[in-house]
């Protein structure tokens, strides 16, 4: 089944990320991990996804969840994979590579790392969706700020998907997106919710923007009753 909507996924995002990834061919990189660990042995781990995942900057992750870490007071571990050019976050070795740094972060941490959070801004939401549908690990909570996730397919695609009806959704998507229709991305969103047993949180902002800073400045409550859903 995972394998399934592996290649799935793929093939449905193929088409959008086809003139880039041609274009820029790219083979083996170096994808680093930003780790922003917390002073607190009992925090918890969040996964932040960013966006641009298909650009030709290989090292986002290394300071695209800092500005996240710092919102929880330090109080959670953030890591901050990087995703580029062909290794993007629905590439087929996307989730094995995300779970292959956690496993190494277990040994390093010297603790088990069984449930995570996640959280991603625009396409960057499409690696919160992967990771929910195929990763090794529960996910008890998840954010998607800005996402298009029709690009992976129609919700009731995913309904037999066990995994993502583990823990919650927080959906914040904006009706004046530069990027993103709303018409498309607040009706997916709202059928996507109300798949049985799917546990949504919808908040829809009549002026929201696509980018991150919008929401921190005009929504930051909202972000809040997802980080306090971390605590």
């Amino acid at each position: 089944m995972a394998k399934n909507l592996n290649v799935m996924i793929f093939k449905k995002v193929f088409f959008f990320l086809f003139l880039l990834t041609t274009l820029l061919k790219a083979e083996d990189v170096a994808l680093p991990t930003g780790v922003f660990k917390s002073p607190s042995e009992k925090a918890a781990v969040l996964v932040w996804f960013h966006g641009g995942m298909s650009s030709n900057r290989c090292d986002k992750g290394l300071i695209a969840g800092k500005d996240f870490f710092e919102l929880t007071k330090k109080k959670v571990t953030v890591i901050s994979p990087s995703a580029c050019l062909n290794n993007h976050w629905v590439s087929p070795d996307a989730v094995p590579r995300i779970d292959n740094v956690l496993d190494s972060l277990e040994k390093v941490f010297k603790k088990n790392i069984d449930t995570l959070f996640l959280a991603g801004v625009s396409d960057g939401a499409l690696g919160v969706f992967t990771y929910s549908a195929l990763g090794k690990r529960v996910v008890k909570s998840r954010l998607l700020v800005s996402g298009f996730l029709k690009f992976l397919g129609e919700p009731s695609d995913f309904e037999n998907y066990s995994k993502l009806k583990e823990g919650h959704w927080y959906f914040l998507q904006g009706a004046k997106d530069r990027l993103y229709p709303s018409s498309i991305t607040f009706s997916w969103n709202r059928a996507f919710c109300e798949i049985p047993k799917i546990r949504c949180v919808l908040k829809e902002d009549s002026l929201g923007e696509h980018d991150w800073a919008y929401w921190q400045t005009n929504r930051s409550g909202w972000i809040f009753e997802f980080i306090q859903e971390i605590f």
